[in-house]
């Protein structure tokens, strides 16, 4: 059987430490860099995301937000540049195993582009 996607998001896990400041770039792929015809390096395969809005939320496992950013408002927490964006964040004071999405909205479309779990780690002072 024969997948289509619309977008396939790219599967990303989050590793941090509780009381740590979140600030992580990432890139968006057009594609893994699997197939040999379209190499992950070539910029041309990268998705340009200047003038859309990123939202980004955490949930806990049983689907509470437990915390949303975004590159929208008068301070985002989230800046893009073409293909990266960067997430910067107090963090998270509890550690816990979150699921996250990555939302790309342009104009009216809506489409998910990156997601995974966040792991909160206990932190050892």
């Amino acid at each position: 059987m024969t997948l289509a996607y619309n977008i396939q998001p790219s599967h990303v896990d989050i590793i941090i430490k509780a009381g740590d400041t979140l600030n992580m770039t990432f890139r968006a792929l057009l594609n893994d860099g699997s197939d040999p015809a379209y190499p992950a390096g070539d910029p041309y395969y990268y998705y340009d995301l200047s003038g859309m809005q990123l939202d980004i939320k955490f949930k806990r496992k049983d689907g509470l937000t437990v915390k949303s950013i975004s590159s929208g408002g008068i301070a985002p927490a989230v800046t893009i540049a073409a293909s990266l964006y960067n997430m910067t964040d107090t963090g998270f004071a509890v550690p816990d195993v979150l699921d996250y999405d990555v939302q790309v909205t342009d104009g009216t479309d809506i489409f998910t582009i990156q997601e995974g779990e966040c792991h909160v780690k206990k932190q050892i002072t």
